[in-house]
């Protein structure tokens, strides 16, 4: 079918009518189902419009933003696409919430597992690494006053804990260092005593402190710096940790 329309244009500088003849041609109306060059006819469209018609939240009707009473055509997909992989994305939410587990555990409960003897109770907020050894004089002159230092301590500040870091040659020398002076606080693993976890608080001496946070940062300003009397380590833990529960 053909129709005739009289247009008019400007040419140089006059008016002129010019007739042009149209065809109508029928052609499916393309719709947005979510498949790029899927289309259907008009009278398709307008049924699929009313069937998936969803009403969105109130909004002014200003600008962009769309009326309370407006309603809109859901997007329709269409075609042959593989079925949600249900155990890989369960997988996934677990891996994300055993990831976010770990990040909220104190460093104590991190190390629980590395050390002898877990005081029961709630994990304190600070942690002090003691590493020591059995045959350091220097060592074996400062424990007996820490652990004196350590009983008086823990009495007016429970949320505080000092942890044996054993630089010893053997398992049968620290067992004899930790027994012959007595020491009351929990003890590293022999084993576990190298492990990285601990090592990157270390120093270049020993006797050595540094006071741990909860979230495994040095509080001292210990860590990979240059040795510091550990009675000085001690007067800067007393001003840190704060006493009471």
């Amino acid at each position: 079918m053909e129709f005739e329309i009289t247009r008019r244009f400007l040419a140089h500088g006059q008016t002129h009518l010019r007739k042009i003849k149209i065809r109508k041609i029928n052609r499916p109306l393309l719709t947005r189902d979510g498949l790029r060059g899927q289309s259907r006819c008009g009278e398709k469209r307008q049924q699929d419009q009313k069937s998936h018609a969803g009403r969105i939240h109130p909004v002014e009707a200003e600008d962009n933003r769309t009326s309370p009473t407006q309603e809109l055509p859901k997007v329709v997909v269409r075609g042959n696409f593989p079925p949600m992989r249900t155990k890989l994305l369960l997988t996934s939410i677990a891996a994300l919430g055993l990831a976010f587990n770990t990040l909220q555990a104190g460093f104590f409960d991190e190390i629980k597992g590395d050390l002898i003897d877990v005081p029961a109770g709630d994990s304190p907020k600070y942690t002090a690494l003691y590493f020591s050894a059995h045959w350091c004089p220097p060592c074996r002159m400062f424990t007996p006053k820490l652990v004196e230092w350590y009983k008086d301590f823990k009495k007016t500040h429970p949320n505080f804990e000092l942890v044996f870091v054993s630089s010893d040659r053997d398992e049968a020398s620290m067992k004899e260092y930790i027994e012959g002076d007595k020491m009351p606080w929990p003890v590293v693993k022999f084993d576990q005593a190298e492990s990285e976890t601990f090592r990157k608080y270390s120093s270049d001496g020993i006797p050595y402190l540094v006071l741990i946070d909860e979230n495994g940062k040095d509080l001292t300003g210990q860590a990979g710096n240059e040795w510091q009397p550990p009675m000085q380590v001690l007067e800067k833990i007393e001003k840190i940790v704060p006493a009471g529960s």
